[in-house]
């Protein structure tokens, strides 16, 4: 694991250095659009359990479906986590529109969370029984220390075994690094330099491997963004930082947190990373756009995250190549008024000039097109007995 993060690292290193992050920008925006709704409906999935105070079942290898369905399967609902979350939930809503309607600092999910947490305490649902036990879930003690620094055994006749499962892990953890970050751009109005972006990532992975990051499923640093899939408990329960203003949180006073009042604000996170405006605009634009959506989404939701950006990449490029390859043409014609305009049906043409514009990419896959459309404008000229041809 250790290596796999090294060699991984140094691939993303290579792409910055090279300036070949440039390239991450031509992936579709809908690719990103159904990769963030894939990855919002999986937060708020991961955290049906937590809501309704259920023991958490399964595995980390099992997908956020199966786990979900193992978790519910014959549980017992704890009415004061739901009250819990529930009530987080309507106080964070009218928290944020009050503050968004006087202009205050976007303190919502923070303040929610506080008032949960003291009317847990107020009524002593979070604090142990005798027994340990409490009526409701808390997040419990955080380890307090950093990993610390070490290097173990490595065998280098792993590195032809490992080279491949490397690869995959860098390209994949850029696209899905570059597509959070693209995301979030999108709100923050600044601009992205991809390769300072990838270069970040790259380091961040490289050294992570020497301090047991590497434990981590995913080495990349999106697991901070998709609480999905993490081993250990410090990244389980971080969420949405960009969304609710978070920076930091008093360690100690974590624990004392019922885990369905964070459920409640992963449930409104997640609601939040979906760009349902763009989404909707997307999904009516064309049905090329539609498909790029779903598939993406699709496979992030009931293949995995990973893979769902390599999906939407891969479709994109095999739907794009077939419509760069058919060029459009439309008639045009120049009225009295001396404006051109399209050519509607039954419309006469001028006495001795043919006018045709062309669209579409002009390369070698739309050369047999293009070839058909210029002798079709020939035969057109010819029967007409039109002297001059334009196309622009």
């Amino acid at each position: 694991m250790f290596l796999l993060g090294i060699i991984a690292g140094s691939i993303q290193i290579f792409i910055a250095v090279f300036k070949l992050g440039d390239l991450t920008r031509y992936v579709s925006e809908s690719v990103i659009l159904g990769f963030m709704a894939g990855a919002g409906l999986l937060i708020g999935l991961g955290q049906i359990g937590n809501f309704v105070g259920a023991a958490k079942k399964g595995t980390a290898d099992q997908s956020v479906l199966v786990n979900t369905w193992l978790t519910l399967r014959g549980a017992t609902f704890n009415p004061h986590a739901i009250g819990l979350g529930i009530g987080t939930i309507a106080v964070v809503l009218l928290l944020h529109r009050l503050f968004t309607k006087y202009k205050l600092p976007r303190l919502d999910m923070l303040a929610g969370l506080i008032l949960a947490s003291l009317v847990a305490a107020f009524f002593g649902w979070s604090s142990p029984a005798p027994s340990g036990a409490t009526v409701v879930s808390v997040v419990g003690t955080i380890p307090a220390a950093l990993p610390s620094f070490h290097i173990p055994e490595i065998d280098f006749e792993w590195f032809s075994r490992l080279i491949r499962g490397a690869l995959a892990v860098a390209l994949l953890g850029l696209l899905e690094a570059l597509a959070v970050a693209k995301s979030i751009a999108t709100y923050t109005r600044q601009p992205l330099d991809y390769n300072r972006q990838c270069l970040a990532r790259a380091s961040a992975m490289s050294s992570a491997a020497f301090f047991s990051a590497c434990r981590l499923r995913f080495f990349d640093a999106i697991g901070d963004q998709l609480p999905i899939r993490c081993h250990h408990p410090r990244f389980r329960y971080i969420f949405g930082n960009h969304r609710s203003r978070c920076r930091s949180l008093a360690r100690p006073l974590r624990a004392l947190h019922p885990k369905s009042v964070l459920a409640g604000l992963l449930f409104i996170t997640a609601a939040r990373l979906i760009d349902w405006k763009r989404l909707g605009f997307a999904i009516r634009a064309s049905r090329f756009d539609a498909a790029l959506v779903a598939a993406t989404a699709f496979t992030a939701i009931f293949i995995s995250v990973e893979d769902s950006i390599l999906v939407g990449v891969t479709l994109s490029i095999l739907l794009f190549v077939p419509r760069a390859a058919k060029p459009g043409i439309r008639e045009l014609i120049s009225t009295p008024e001396r404006v051109v305009r399209e050519r509607l049906p039954g419309e006469e043409r001028a006495t001795s000039l043919l006018i045709y514009d062309l669209e579409g990419e002009l390369f070698f896959g739309a050369a047999p097109e293009l070839s058909r459309y210029l002798n079709e404008i020939i035969e057109e000229a010819e029967r007409s007995g039109k002297k001059y041809v334009v196309c622009a």
